[in-house]
């Protein structure tokens, strides 16, 4: 019932508590446009509905004949639409990402809408997803943007049977708008990664995330890469939460040769590159070094050997 002046690329907005009363309610609609030449030429658009929810189905694969279906999304360049059963749960169309040594070492799959999520005060992302990894140092990211950046909420790692992962995204409401980008990382051998429709949501009950263990980050330092390594090696570690970090390099004889330090680094997943040149601003020599990476809660080390 509502007239306006066109303005392109605008998103109109208004109260339907009259008319949508509850969750659940169907809601039909239809837009009438006519020009301002002499005869006053006018059109309908399809019939279309909504119903009335509190979750958003922000990738939904099940409507897609291909990868270039896929509505809102930068997809996989090396993915595809799989359907996918996990016994007698069938998920349907699914997205299946497949990488192997004569294709690319990285692929990046992107939301290209964002959510305003500015009147929601909680708030979950839900997503299934399967993984076989088959290198120690091949990984997926999931990440989320908001206030313009993104952040790493999951680092998934090795194999993972058929399951749902849950994301509790309140630390980040209100005021700010959402995206979801899922990032592979594939420097060396096989890498499948299948993912379900992903989807936001405002009721715990809704999709009963009570019962599914909600995925936080936690710390973790993991084994440099490429090792052995010549001239440089890739370090990274993942945080629980924004904190102080300090990386330290030392020889077997315990003498530091290199250093960082990072003040209130965010939550998420780091890299730091190491070049094999010390402190002193000179190559080290070939040998093994341990990488110990520390904060105020967390320890840990690796070992890495360097070929010269």
């Amino acid at each position: 019932s509502n007239e306006v002046e066109w303005l392109p690329s605008t998103v109109y907005a208004g109260e339907m508590a009259d008319i949508v009363s509850q969750l659940g309610d169907t809601l039909k609609y239809w837009v009438t446009a006519q020009d301002a030449s002499l005869n006053g030429n006018f059109g309908n658009s399809e019939r279309r509905f909504l119903v009335a929810r509190n979750y958003e189905t922000i990738g939904n694969w099940d409507g897609a004949h291909s990868i270039d279906d896929i509505v809102n999304w930068d997809p996989f360049e090396f993915g595809q639409i799989f359907t996918f059963s996990n016994g007698s749960d069938h998920w349907g169309k699914t997205i299946q990402l497949i990488l192997n040594e004569s294709d690319a070492t990285a692929d990046t799959m992107e939301m290209t809408r964002e959510l305003d999520l500015s009147q929601f005060e909680i708030g979950w992302l839900k997503l299934r997803a399967a993984t076989n990894f088959g290198d120690a140092s091949t990984y997926g990211l999931i990440q989320i943007k908001t206030g313009g950046d993104y952040i790493t909420i999951d680092s998934l790692y090795g194999f993972m049977l058929p399951d749902t992962l849950s994301y509790d995204l309140s630390g980040y409401l209100p005021d700010t708008s959402l995206s979801l980008r899922f990032i592979a990382h594939r420097p060396q051998g096989f890498m499948q990664w299948i993912l379900d429709d992903a989807m936001f949501h405002t009721d715990p009950d809704l999709v009963g995330i009570k019962s599914v263990d909600l995925q936080p980050l936690t710390f973790s330092l993991r084994q440099n890469f490429p090792n052995p390594f010549n001239p440089t090696t890739n370090i990274i570690y993942t945080l629980p939460e924004s904190m102080d970090v300090e990386f330290e390099i030392f020889d077997v004889r315990g003498r530091q040769v290199k250093t960082w330090f990072q003040e209130n680094q965010t939550r998420g997943e780091h890299k730091l590159v190491w070049d094999g040149i010390g402190t002193n601003g000179k190559p080290v020599s070939t040998g093994i070094y341990l990488g110990h990476i520390k904060t105020e809660e967390y320890q840990s080390t690796i070992k890495m050997l360097l070929l010269r």
